[in-house]
């Protein structure tokens, strides 16, 4: 499902990008590099790469959305080292950016008057990682209220698959209704394989959705 490219391969990618003033692309890459040497154990080029990718803020990139997933690498880090209220710190922070650029993406909507299906991708796409991450966080209550504005867009018309199947996976999954998130998590799953931007973004929260899973297979309330 998720491509095969070693993290060294995507450090390399990234100093590419950047030298050639593709700042998004380098920012993308760095996070990528990120997650792959985190998975291998290397957490202190993880981090740095994480650092590499937060450098280029504000002065090139500044969404939230970008913000955001810094902040859940860092958050990664942080987990991995052990220290747990720096992991709860950090998630909290990419929880707050992920509504924001949500909210920023649906009020651009509203100034232009009519429905913009990328601008309302992007909002249930951000809505569903900060309910995601909220649940993780054991904050219950918020995590359904952003999975509920999450169905709620799922109304749009003309959304792409990838992302209905984002939502209907953060929808089901806060219904408790384990068969059918599983179901369209690995469709969604399915999509990014051919979707190069989409899995250097999304792949990232992998493991947090994955550990929602085992949090609604425990029982816990």
């Amino acid at each position: 499902m998720i491509t095969e490219k070693t993290a060294l391969e995507y450090l390399n990618d990234a100093r590419e990008h950047l030298k050639n003033v593709d700042y998004t692309g380098a920012f993308l890459r760095y996070i990528r590099a990120g997650c792959f040497f985190r998975e291998s154990s290397d957490l202190v080029t993880s981090f740095d790469c994480y650092n590499k990718a937060m450098q280029l803020f504000p002065k090139y990139l500044n969404k939230p959305q970008y913000t955001a997933l810094v902040y859940s690498g860092f958050a990664s880090y942080y987990r991995g080292v052990g220290k747990s209220d720096k992991f709860l710190e950090y998630l909290s922070e990419s929880v707050k950016m992920h509504v924001k650029a949500a909210e920023e993406s649906l009020t651009e909507v509203g100034n232009k008057g009519k429905k913009k299906t990328s601008l309302i991708s992007l909002a249930i796409s951000e809505y569903s990682w900060a309910s995601f991450c909220s649940f993780l966080l054991g904050e219950k209550e918020l995590a359904k209220n952003l999975a509920v504005k999450v169905a709620e867009l799922l109304e749009t018309k003309r959304l792409k698959r990838g992302i209905r199947e984002l939502a209907k996976t953060c929808e089901a999954l806060f219904l408790r209704n384990l068969d059918d998130a599983l179901f369209h998590w690995v469709r969604f799953q399915e999509k990014l394989s051919n979707d190069y931007f989409g899995e250097t973004q999304y792949y990232e929260y992998i493991r947090i959705v994955e550990n929602c899973f085992n949090i609604v297979k425990s029982g816990e309330k």
